[in-house]
């Protein structure tokens, strides 16, 4: 038996008043590691840096490029050109590959050479 499933056993016995303040602390330990996280994940960014958006959007498409204007605790306020200005976590880009500009006119990126 998985750790998970030995607790969703014990989980099962406390009454709704525990079960409630169970609920809020482990939702308050998810919500600091994510903290964690992104924090981490913003100190490999900086300021002028190209990155490649990688968790796609109907108004911001997966592998958009853009430009990094402003490094935050958890997030990065990006320019995307022709997507708009947006902050994002962290954690939902990339630094984008060699020989990748960000496109102005149409398209997203393409490579330097074109």
């Amino acid at each position: 038996m998985s750790k998970v499933e030995e607790l969703y056993a014990q989980a099962r016995e406390l009454s709704e008043a525990e079960l409630q303040e169970l609920v809020g602390r482990l939702c308050e330990m998810l919500r600091a590691h994510r903290r964690r996280r992104d924090r981490l994940a913003t100190g490999q960014f900086s300021v002028g840096q190209l990155v490649r958006n990688t968790k796609g959007s109907p108004k911001l498409p997966e592998g958009a490029i853009g430009t990094i204007r402003h490094v935050n605790k958890v997030s990065l306020a990006v320019d995307f050109g022709l997507y708009g200005n947006w902050r994002i976590s962290a954690c939902f880009v990339e630094p984008a590959p060699n020989g990748v500009v960000m496109a102005r006119s149409a398209g997203g990126a393409f490579p330097a050479s074109a």
